[in-house]
């Protein structure tokens, strides 16, 4: 298949087929490959064009449809349906009572909560919608409080 031929397929790969592509890109273009780095040029340039859309897209919502757009295209796991069950239940409570009402021991509450509101960091390690921009805002929202914040300390 030609280079123009694989580089107009990228808007129909999956996130997965887009990490082989570039994989395979990446090994092939170590060896001094010019198709394999307009293939890397060409994902770079899909994925930054896909990430501003998504930006777009999110802050053109209202908070509600954003949380409702975010858990849509990533819905959450159990353990983080339990956690934010839990914000919802019990405003203001503090690390240790929220880790207690999940029945973990101490305040586990901390490490738990921190890798939900990490989840969905892109390959450069740089946050975005709608994975855990939303997330995040949900575990620091405390309703008794004008500022964000983990816990009830």
């Amino acid at each position: 298949m030609s280079i123009e031929k694989i580089i107009s397929s990228i808007p129909s790969k999956s996130e997965k087929e887009r990490e082989q592509m570039r994989s395979r890109a990446e090994k092939t273009a170590a060896t001094g490959s010019a198709d394999a780095q307009l293939l890397l040029d060409a994902l770079g340039q899909y994925e930054m064009h896909d990430r501003q859309k998504r930006i777009e897209f999110a802050s053109s919502l209202p908070k509600a449809q954003l949380v409702i757009a975010a858990f849509a295209t990533q819905p959450m796991t159990e353990n983080e349906r339990n956690v934010v069950q839990a914000l919802l239940d019990n405003p203001g409570l503090t690390s240790q009572g929220l880790s207690e009402k999940l029945g973990w021991g101490g305040q586990i509450w901390q490490r738990i909560l921190a890798p939900c509101a990490r989840t969905g960091s892109d390959r450069s390690g740089q946050r975005h919608f709608p994975k855990n921009v939303v997330r995040s805002s949900i575990a620091a929202f405390s309703p008794t409080s004008p500022t964000k914040r983990i816990s009830g300390r």
